[in-house]
């Protein structure tokens, strides 16, 4: 992911939007209200020349970059019936008189 969309996506709802807000200072609302109106154009030439003209900024969001680039966080809450799966579902199934189901990570059936 590059530096422009980890802090568009960032702005929007992800996992540094605090550390963000905190690295760019004055600049944040003004970025934050392109990405509001939906004036992704404005909001990536002002961030570009922001991250051109000041080195420090660039280089705090390199590091947030680096730090929480890869991280997803998904809030679920569910009820009623049926599976409440983040990503892809794993099923084990285990015979015996203590058999079950454990459903994790990725789409495979293992069944022993």
């Amino acid at each position: 992911m590059d530096l422009i969309n980890f802090v568009q996506s960032s702005i929007l709802g992800g996992i540094a939007y605090d550390a963000i807000k905190k690295v760019l200072g004055k600049p944040f609302e003004k970025l934050k209200n392109y990405l509001d109106n939906n004036e992704t154009d404005k909001f990536q030439g002002a961030l570009e020349i922001l991250i051109e003209s000041d080195e420090e900024i660039k280089n705090k969001l390199l590091e947030l970059q680096q730090k929480y680039g890869d991280k997803n966080i998904v809030n679920q809450y569910h009820t009623g019936n049926g599976d409440n799966v983040a990503g892809n579902k794993n099923v084990i199934s285990i015979n015996g008189s203590n058999s079950g189901v454990i459903n994790f990570g990725n789409n495979n059936e293992f069944k022993e």
